[in-house]
């Protein structure tokens, strides 16, 4: 694995949404097919609670390049518990055997 700068991680997804606006005159509300967007927000959970983040558009890369890196990292730690669990069982079975 590639490192992946810790300081570069968050944790979340990425939503685009389309969204109807206040004003009356508006296409949106006379057409309403027509909404306003796309508006990116950062969803995670913290103490059991949703979050909705907005993301201007000009971070939305930058926050995409950072999800990605978190499920990079995730994915190597998940690896290695998968491994790690493999050796630990091995050990344990080759001590009980042995008694």
């Amino acid at each position: 694995m590639k490192t992946v700068d810790v300081q570069k991680i968050i944790r979340g997804t990425l939503i685009e949404r389309y969204l109807y606006c206040r004003l009356k005159d508006c296409d949106c509300r006379k057409k309403k097919k027509k909404k306003h967007g796309p508006h990116y927000y950062l969803v995670c959970s913290k103490n059991r609670k949703t979050i909705h983040t907005y993301i201007p558009k000009d971070k939305v890369e930058t926050v995409k390049l950072h999800i990605e890196n978190y499920n990079k990292l995730w994915q190597y730690i998940d690896n290695k518990s998968e491994e790690n669990i493999i050796k630990v069982l091995k050990r344990k079975v080759k001590k009980d055997v042995k008694k």
